[in-house]
């Protein structure tokens, strides 16, 4: 089977699907192509990530390297015009805490 783009939906598609040949012992080959330059080169830094999805495809992710940057505490989100000198603050989304922030580049 083969996924194109490593968008989270291609990878998570991936990784359920080899986890279901495994589990079933079902043999297929799965891979992932990307015509970037590494994995997340088109995905914006800095995103969200509500972990509950990452932890039903990977149970053991906190004890691996995953590039979790840090549990979120707290959020503010800020408009900067370029006439401007300083920041404006946005009436803020809800918060959820618990979500990560993830990091687009490889460590």
């Amino acid at each position: 089977m083969l996924f194109v783009g490593t968008g989270p939906a291609s990878l998570a598609g991936a990784v359920r699907l080899a986890s279901l040949a495994l589990e079933t012992g079902v043999e297929i080959s799965v891979a992932v192509i990307e015509k970037a330059a590494h994995p997340g080169a088109h995905s914006l830094s800095g995103a969200v990530l509500d972990p509950r999805a990452l932890a039903l495809l990977f149970p053991d992710y906190r004890k691996q390297e995953f590039p979790l940057e840090q549990e979120e505490v707290r959020d503010a989100f800020y408009y900067l015009p370029p006439a401007a000198p300083f920041a404006r603050r946005l009436s803020r989304p809800p918060f959820k805490a618990g979500t990560a922030t993830l990091s687009a580049f490889p460590r």
